[in-house]
């Protein structure tokens, strides 16, 4: 259980509308994401592998909720996410909470 994870997740379903799965060898994924959330909007969608965040690599479920609790994405500061989507091709998304909860 990592320090960031209880109060990471909850938000970046809840508030963000982004849930994470990570792949069995290693590696994260996006794995739902609700329309017309920041998540939805800011251009995410399910099967987008994740590669970095804020530059970070990120491994598994621990690393993502590490760097997000460190960039105080749950204070609403943006956050930059490296994914590659089903076509192999490389994007970078910005997600940022909406200033109400």
């Amino acid at each position: 259980e990592s320090l960031y994870e209880d109060s990471v997740r909850p938000i970046l379903w809840n508030r963000a509308g982004l849930g994470i799965g990570e792949y069995d060898d290693g590696g994260v994924y996006v794995s739902r994401v609700t329309p017309r959330f920041p998540a939805s909007r800011a251009g995410f969608e399910p099967g987008q592998e994740i590669v970095r965040i804020n530059g970070e690599q990120v491994g598994d479920l621990l690393d993502v909720f590490a760097v997000l609790g460190r960039a105080d994405f749950v204070y609403g500061e943006p956050v930059e996410f490296e994914v590659i989507d089903q076509d192999g091709n490389e994007k970078s998304l910005t997600l940022r909470l909406s200033q109400r909860p």
